[in-house]
Protein backbone atom coordinates (compact mmCIF):
# COMPACT_ATOMS: atom_id res chain seq x y z
CA UNK A 1 0.00 0.00 0.00
CA UNK A 2 1.46 3.56 -0.42
CA UNK A 3 1.37 5.84 1.85
CA UNK A 4 -1.74 7.62 0.35
CA UNK A 5 -4.02 4.69 0.46
CA UNK A 6 -3.40 3.83 3.86
CA UNK A 7 -3.77 7.29 5.19
CA UNK A 8 -7.16 6.87 3.11
CA UNK A 9 -7.57 3.83 4.87
CA UNK A 10 -7.45 5.70 8.40
CA UNK A 11 -9.92 8.76 7.60
CA UNK A 12 -12.59 6.15 6.14
CA UNK A 13 -12.24 3.14 9.11
CA UNK A 14 -10.92 5.49 12.27
CA UNK A 15 -13.20 7.36 13.62
CA UNK A 16 -10.24 9.40 15.78
CA UNK A 17 -7.76 9.40 12.77
CA UNK A 18 -7.09 13.27 13.29
CA UNK A 19 -5.67 13.49 16.91
CA UNK A 20 -6.04 10.12 17.68
CA UNK A 21 -3.44 6.91 17.70
CA UNK A 22 -2.81 7.46 14.13
CA UNK A 23 -1.54 11.00 14.62
CA UNK A 24 0.75 9.73 18.13
CA UNK A 25 1.92 6.83 16.07
CA UNK A 26 1.57 6.70 12.52
CA UNK A 27 4.13 4.37 12.10
CA UNK A 28 3.01 1.37 14.04
CA UNK A 29 -0.97 1.75 12.88
CA UNK A 30 0.27 2.05 8.81
CA UNK A 31 2.13 -1.63 9.54
CA UNK A 32 -0.76 -2.73 11.48
CA UNK A 33 -3.31 -1.76 8.54
CA UNK A 34 -0.76 -3.55 5.75
CA UNK A 35 -0.58 -6.17 8.00
CA UNK A 36 -4.15 -7.15 8.20
CA UNK A 37 -4.78 -7.15 4.86
CA UNK A 38 -1.97 -9.22 3.64
CA UNK A 39 -3.22 -11.60 6.50
CA UNK A 40 -6.42 -11.86 4.28
CA UNK A 41 -4.06 -13.89 1.47
CA UNK A 42 -1.73 -15.67 4.29
CA UNK A 43 -2.26 -19.58 3.98
CA UNK A 44 -4.43 -20.42 7.40
CA UNK A 45 -3.75 -23.93 9.89
CA UNK A 46 -6.99 -26.34 8.89
CA UNK A 47 -8.54 -25.38 12.37
CA UNK A 48 -8.20 -21.84 10.97
CA UNK A 49 -9.62 -22.31 7.73
CA UNK A 50 -12.84 -24.37 9.51
CA UNK A 51 -13.45 -21.59 12.17
CA UNK A 52 -13.25 -18.84 9.32
CA UNK A 53 -15.61 -21.39 7.58
CA UNK A 54 -17.97 -22.31 10.64
CA UNK A 55 -17.79 -18.07 11.14
CA UNK A 56 -19.26 -17.34 7.91
CA UNK A 57 -21.62 -20.10 7.54
CA UNK A 58 -25.28 -20.07 8.76
CA UNK A 59 -25.97 -23.19 11.44
CA UNK A 60 -28.79 -25.22 10.72
CA UNK A 61 -29.19 -28.78 11.48
CA UNK A 62 -25.37 -29.12 13.21
CA UNK A 63 -23.96 -32.34 13.65
CA UNK A 64 -22.65 -32.41 17.24
CA UNK A 65 -19.59 -33.00 16.39
CA UNK A 66 -19.94 -29.26 13.99
CA UNK A 67 -18.43 -30.94 10.98
CA UNK A 68 -21.48 -31.27 8.94
CA UNK A 69 -23.80 -28.25 8.08
CA UNK A 70 -26.68 -29.73 6.41
CA UNK A 71 -27.31 -26.74 3.22
CA UNK A 72 -30.92 -26.12 2.33
CA UNK A 73 -32.28 -25.95 -1.44
CA UNK A 74 -34.35 -22.75 -0.86
CA UNK A 75 -35.40 -23.70 -4.61
CA UNK A 76 -37.34 -26.75 -3.80
CA UNK A 77 -38.93 -25.12 -0.61
CA UNK A 78 -43.00 -24.38 -0.60
CA UNK A 79 -43.45 -20.60 -1.35
CA UNK A 80 -45.25 -19.12 1.55
CA UNK A 81 -49.25 -17.59 0.79
CA UNK A 82 -49.57 -13.76 -0.06
CA UNK A 83 -51.37 -11.58 2.73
Amino acid sequence: MTYDEVVEHGKKYSKNFEGGIWEKDFDSMAKKTVIKKLLKYAPLSIEMQKAVAFDESVKQGIDSDMLLVKSIDYDKMPLGREI
